[in-house]
This record gives structure tokens, C-alpha cells and sequence, in this order.
């Protein structure tokens, strides 16, 4: 069978993702494994129609296609998010119709789901069989029982293909066609003191849902916040993956383009960041995305650490709880506050305007109170997952990193707690003393579970 891999990674040969697509290659000769670079080459891919038409012609004429990716910022690379937006823009999706589709993604596992998601939902708007997707670990080759997974996935895949089989359908959520928003009158501007708003956005008309948000909200802080669309900076290419920046900080794009140099005199400094989008194919723009991915040049630093956030959307959100869950999880992993995304399916334009109202208002109110919500699950997870892999095997090559969690607390390893410690060593001991076990967990466990936060509450 001839089986069209469509590369993900800027690095294309290097790519640490490829090299379990050679592997399986290797080890079932009988069929095909066609690496077509995508991220990598997607300049003249885009450039050149003839290109990107003989690139669609070998999907067309595939029995299969692999989506092969490393996960970039929660997702896939910008450029292969780039890629993906051009298969609608140029009506290219007939190729993709009912054609079988695979994933394998390699990462550290750091919201691999979310990229996976997405892939899915993209596989099902071109109405492709997606059979199964494979998460592995950037190491996972070296291991032999890892090396069996990928075999037994590959090869299911493999034999759906070859006769033909079923797939699992993915039920889709109702389509969203959100009104064309009309604001009202202008609201009274509210007082923003000496705080920096910064409001960045990727609109393409004045005349679109994110404009015009984007605008009331601008009226709402009294044409003090600063608006800067990403349209106008220069960003000549997304991350390259090079981890040139793992030591100092230090990006080899840095004096190459605008990115940078806005990022840390604009974005680093505010106080106050809205960002609006608008959604395309299940998430935002390729350049929204390039705008993540290069924000990497500080690593896993959180760079808007204590900031307010609010995000404005236009499209269906609600068509794509990966999306929310991104943009919630990116925020609370950086440490700042996500105080709300409004979204124009919101309801009426009055609807809307007041949820933009609202919106300034705890902006200012929380910036004012250096108010951060506690971290769900989404940020404690990932940041321990961070924590884990920079202390361990990522020390080298993010030296930056190391050093910021080492100077700000980032190595909250248990171990350090010698109260807990101790304690945990006394009870463990008593607990093997059936008596005092049955005494616990019979009748104080509870009782004592909360007495300390019953103190807290009768002093005050």
C-alpha cells in the first residue's frame, strides 16, 4: 500500500517524529512510507500552486495518510497549521474525502491530548476514516516494550486499511453560525490608572466579529489600550525547533524580525493583555499559532507570569472545548489570570456588549487587586510535568529554565517537606498496630481531617 506521511516538523529529515515513521518503514517493507515535508517547506508550498497540487495529487492517489507531528505550544507546528488552513482556501478537500487517516505524535506528553484532539477534528471536517492515534514519548524508540506498542498500533492501522474496515465515527457537536456583531453606543470609558493594556489581534477587516469586539473593547478603556495586529509585524517564519534559545534565552530570529523585540517590550511589560482571534479549522490562525510557538525563545518560562488575560473570539467555540482547554491550560501554566473569553455566539449584540463591558471592568479591577485564580488541574498538572522533566532529563538542553525554577521556587519537590515527612513516618508506623488502625479510620479520620481549617475559621 502506498501510505503518504505528511511531516509536521520544521526539522523534516532530524525530526524525531520521522524516525517512527522510518521505523515502521523498516519493519513493514511491503508497504510504502511516503515523507512529504510539510512544515518544513511550507513557504513554497504556499508560494508555488504547482507544488501544493502535486502534493494533493499523492493524497488523492494514497491508500492512506499518516499525520506525523511533534507538538508545538499544546498543538501542531504553525506551519503545518498553515498547511491545514490552505486544503480549504484552495479546495483542495476532495482529495482527503474518505480516505483512511492515521496520527502518531511524539512529544513529552505535555497536553498531547490537545494536539491529538485536533488533528481528529480536522480529519473529520475533511470527512477522512480516522482509525487511531499513537502518543509517544521522544525516547519511546529506545524501548522495547514501547517499540511493541507502536508495531501492534501500526499494524491494526495497517490491516483496516488494506481490507478495507470500519472506523470509529466521531460525533459531531452542531455547527455555529454566530450573527454579524452590530456594537452599540460607545460605553463610558473607565479609568485604567497607569496600567499598560495591550490588546493584539489577526483581524483581516474592520468590518469582521473580531474587529468590531475589538474595537468596543478598545472604546471600554477609553482608546487607551494600544492595539497591535499581528498583520502588520513582521514574523518571517515560525519556531525552527532548533533549541538554539535552551541556554540563554537567546533565539537566532531575534534581530531577524519584529517578534522579539515586541514580545519583550510590549508583551512583557503589560499589564493588562487581551488577545482576540478568530477560529479557523478548529483553532486559531497559522499566525496566531507562529505567535506561540515563537513566544518559546523563552522556553517554559512563564513570560506573562501575574498578568490579566481576557480573550475574544469569533467562531464556534463551543464546537471546540479543545480550544478552551488550551488557552485555559497555556494560562494557568504561565501563572497568570485568565479572567474570562467572550465570544461572539454570546447571544445579541447587546448581549455582547456587555459581556465586553464586563470584561474591562474585572480586567482593571483584578490588575488593581494582583488577583490570580487558584490552578486547576489543567496548570498544576503541567507545571509538575514541567517541573519533572526540566529537573531530570530536559536540564541540558534548557539551561534557562533550570535556572529560573531553581531561583523561583519551580523545584517544590515533596521531599523538601520534612514536617510532612515526619509525620507520614509516625503514622505509617502506628498504622501497623491494628488497634490504633482501627481507631483512625473508624472514628477520627474525618474529625481530624478538618480541625486545622476549623481553627482557621473559629480565629477569625
Amino acid at each position: 500500500m502506498n501510505i503518504i506521511v505528511l511531516n509536521g516538523s520544521p526539522k523534516g529529515e532530524l525530526s524525531i517524529t520521522m524516525q517512527y515513521v522510518r521505523y515502521l518503514g523498516k519493519k513493514f517493507p511491503q508497504h510504502e512510507f511516503r515523507i512529504l515535508h510539510i512544515a518544513r517547506d511550507i513557504q513554497q508550498i504556499e508560494d508555488d500552486p504547482q507544488r501544493f497540487a502535486a502534493i494533493i495529487d499523492q493524497i488523492a492517489a494514497a491508500d492512506g495518510i499518516l499525520w506525523g507531528f511533534p507538538l508545538y505550544s499544546l498543538l501542531v507546528h504553525a506551519h503545518y497549521k498553515r498547511f491545514i488552513e490552505l486544503i480549504w482556501e484552495r479546495q483542495a478537500t476532495a482529495a482527503f474525502q474518505n480516505k483512511y487517516a492515521l496520527a502518531i505524535a511524539t512529544s513529552v506528553h505535555f497536553y498531547d491530548h490537545t494536539a491529538l484532539q485536533y488533528i481528529r477534528a480536522v480529519c473529520d471536517d475533511l470527512q477522512m476514516r480516522f482509525i487511531d492515534a499513537f502518543s509517544a514519548d521522544m525516547q519511546d524508540l529506545l524501548n522495547e516494550e514501547q517499540r511493541r506498542r507502536l508495531l501492534i498500533f501500526a499494524e491494526n492501522a495497517l490491516q483496516t486499511i488494506e481490507q478495507q474496515g470500519p472506523t470509529f465515527p466521531a460525533p459531531q457537536p452542531a455547527e455555529s453560525h454566530p450573527p454579524p456583531y452590530q456594537p452599540g453606543a460607545e460605553p463610558a470609558p473607565l479609568d485604567t490608572g497607569d496600567r499598560q493594556v495591550l490588546i493584539i489581534t489577526d483581524a483581516e477587516s474592520p468590518d469582521d466579529n473580531q474587529a468590531k469586539m475589538v474595537a468596543r473593547l478598545q472604546a471600554s478603556f477609553g482608546g487607551r489600550a494600544e492595539v497591535v495586529n499581528l498583520h502588520e509585524l513582521q514574523i518571517r517564519t515560525s519556531c525552527l525547533g532548533c533549541i538554539q534559545c535552551g541556554y540563554d534565552n537567546r533565539c537566532p530570529l531575534e534581530n531577524l524580525d519584529d517578534f522579539i523585540p515586541f514580545y519583550r517590550s510590549k508583551v512583557m511589560t503589560a499589564d493588562i493583555l487581551i488577545y482576540a482571534g478568530t477560529i479557523r479549522d478548529r483553532y486559531l490562525s497559522a499566525r496566531w499559532k507562529a505567535f506561540f510557538d515563537r513566544t518559546f525563545f523563552m522556553g517554559h518560562t512563564p513570560t506573562v507570569r501575574g498578568k490579566q488575560i481576557g480573550i475574544i473570539l469569533a467562531g464556534p467555540l463551543s464546537r471546540n472545548p479543545h480550544l478552551r482547554e488550551i488557552l485555559e491550560a497555556y494560562f494557568e501554566i504561565m501563572q497568570a489570570n485568565l479572567v474570562a473569553i467572550v465570544s461572539d455566539e454570546s447571544g445579541s449584540s447587546a448581549t455582547l456588549d456587555g459581556l465586553l463591558d464586563l470584561l474591562a471592568q474585572r480586567l482593571i479591577a483584578f490588575s488593581g487587586q494582583a488577583y490570580l485564580k487558584p490552578q486547576t488541574f489543567l496548570g498544576i498538572a503541567g507545571s509538575k510535568l514541567l517541573r519533572d522533566e526540566i529537573w531530570g532529563r530536559l536540564r541540558f538542553p534548557f539551561v534557562a529554565d533550570h535556572r529560573f525554577f531553581k531561583a523561583h521556587g519551580g523545584y517544590d519537590f515533596p521531599h523538601r517537606d520534612w514536617r510532612t515527612r515526619l509525620r507520614n513516618g509516625l503514622m505509617l508506623s502506628l498504622m501497623k498496630i491494628p488497634r490504633i488502625r482501627e481507631t483512625i479510620y473508624r472514628q477520627r479520620m474525618k474529625e481530624e481531617m478538618v480541625k486545622p481549617l476549623q481553627k482557621i475559621v473559629e480565629e477569625t
